[in-house]
């Protein structure tokens, strides 16, 4: 069984940002996603883009709400030319492979093994089979908590009152539109977005 420092579960931008950064720091790091491409809901499934990130101070200018790795990576990006979002999954590819992140992809994890409330190995079942790692710690970056659910923590689903949960978010792609049209009457359409 492979031993490694940091075992991080979801290659989405969370995911990818701890392993780097910790890969960074000298550990060694195995990052485990689902699919078969860094990014997550934004590459997979077109839920883009950033929300705010940036403030207005009153003298004046912006600043960064988040800087470090989320710069870096918006840098990459840039630097590709693309309009895609779909993009980031290569700058994820760059950064990780560049810190010497290991990689599994298409693997999930199904099972872990926990000693005196903490994880020590997790499961995946792969094309290959089933594989078990060990790790000094873990990271849940899954999005879902399936980590945390394998190793029975308490969790809560939803807000407390009635179990409620924030709606789906439905991203689409349209070609041919007048997006000169559309930013005339944008003010116009939240208006009416917000009395609903």
């Amino acid at each position: 069984m492979k031993k490694y420092d940091l075992i991080v579960l979801g290659g989405g931008i969370s995911g990818v940002a701890a392993s780097v950064s910790a890969a960074r720091q000298g550990l060694k790091v195995l990052l485990i996603d689902k699919t078969g491409q860094f990014g997550g809901a934004m590459t997979n499934s077109l839920v883009y883009p950033f929300m705010t990130y940036r403030t207005r101070p009153k003298n004046g200018g912006r600043r960064l709400l988040s800087a470090g790795i989320f710069t870096e990576m918006r840098d990459r990006f840039e630097k590709f030319g693309e309009t895609s979002w779909e993009f980031y999954k290569f700058v994820f590819d760059e950064m990780t492979a560049e810190s010497g992140v290991e990689v599994l992809f298409n693997a999930t994890a199904f099972a872990v093994k926990t000693e005196e409330k903490r994880v020590t190995s997790l499961s995946a079942a792969t094309v290959s089979g089933v594989l078990e790692f060990e790790a000094d710690f873990f990271i849940d970056a899954s999005g879902d908590g399936e980590l945390f659910f394998l190793a029975g923590c308490d969790y809560q689903l939803g807000r407390e009152s009635d179990g409620y949960s924030q709606p789906m978010t439905t991203c689409f792609r349209l070609c041919g539109a007048d997006t000169e049209l559309f930013r005339k009457e944008w003010n116009k359409l939240d208006a009416l977005y917000a009395k609903e």
